[in-house]
């Protein structure tokens, strides 16, 4: 099962860990992709400022940050 549990052994994590850490980022890209969708079809819905371009940059840039070094 090395396959499975290798990336996140390297990265520092046991696997529960990395999936958690996953998971999360990729709920909130996938919420931001949602809203950015029905704002391109009706622009009065505006994109919360939590997950416009700046915020998303941000995020991922501190989840990334905070991972420990390989």
């Amino acid at each position: 099962m090395g396959w499975l549990t290798d990336h996140p052994r390297e990265r520092g994590y046991t696997y529960a860990e990395h999936a958690g850490r996953a998971l999360r980022v990729s709920g909130r890209l996938a919420l931001a992709s949602i809203f950015f969708f029905i704002h391109a079809l009706i622009p009065a819905v505006k994109v919360p400022p939590s997950l416009n371009f700046t915020a998303m940059a941000q995020f991922l840039a501190d989840r990334n940050m905070d991972r420990p070094p390989r």
